[in-house]
């Protein structure tokens, strides 16, 4: 695979979308399942579904800034391969930030 020189603003956008997946995540482990509430075994909970929304809607956008970054147009390789690179590297830095 070949070298990228990532911009720090681009790779800092990664390591916040890795950071809202995990926050996702964590916040539908505490949501009742969506068969649970239609079978009316569980309640729905408002303010954490509407968390949970927030959560997304900021991960989309934080998606949108990602892929409408100018550094991808210097890409030589493929996009997959730069993609590849970008995410281990905010993996990488987020592990960093984590110790």
């Amino acid at each position: 695979m070949a070298d990228y020189d990532i911009p720090d603003d681009l790779l800092q956008l990664k390591v916040d979308f890795l950071a809202a997946m995990a926050r996702c995540e964590e916040i539908a482990k505490r949501l009742p399942s969506a068969v649970a509430v239609l079978a009316q075994e569980a309640e729905p909970d408002p303010a954490l579904q509407a968390e949970y929304d927030q959560e997304r809607a900021r991960r989309l956008d934080i998606v949108v800034r990602i892929y409408r970054h100018p550094w991808w147009e210097t890409v030589k390789e493929t996009r997959h391969q730069a993609d590849m690179a970008l995410l281990a590297a905010a993996k990488e830095a987020l592990a960093r930030q984590e110790s």
